[in-house]
């Protein structure tokens, strides 16, 4: 879990398997299509899409443009830059437990001589 101001509120970020399901619904694509399309998340669009995924299991309440709403708003005040996001958003799926279980099961955790 990894935390992220947003709208002065402490915000908890997850990706997990209900994160995935969201994605593949926003990109009508599975998972692993997308992971690999993304994989810079320097889209706009993709990190919009993230977050949410990230933020939506923590706070029901959030819908896809208040998410949007709340980065826009951190943005213009300061409170974050795009960088930062890109590299909350990183943090947070590279510690998910999900990820390092799929990077294993593909054999992406194993050490290469």
């Amino acid at each position: 879990m990894v935390e992220i101001t947003l709208g002065g509120k402490a915000r908890e970020m997850r990706f997990s398997y209900k994160s995935m399901r969201t994605l593949e619904a926003y990109f009508k694509q599975p998972i692993n299509k997308i992971m690999k399309q993304t994989e810079t998340l320097e889209s706009l669009e993709a990190l919009s899409a993230f977050y949410y995924a990230c933020l939506k299991p923590k706070d029901k309440s959030l819908t896809f443009e208040k998410v949007e709403d709340l980065l826009d708003e951190a943005l213009d005040s300061g409170e974050v830059s795009i960088t930062d996001l890109s590299d909350k958003l990183k943090e947070t799926i590279e510690g998910a437990q999900i990820i390092k279980s799929l990077n294993e099961s593909n054999g992406e955790g194993d050490e290469k001589n």
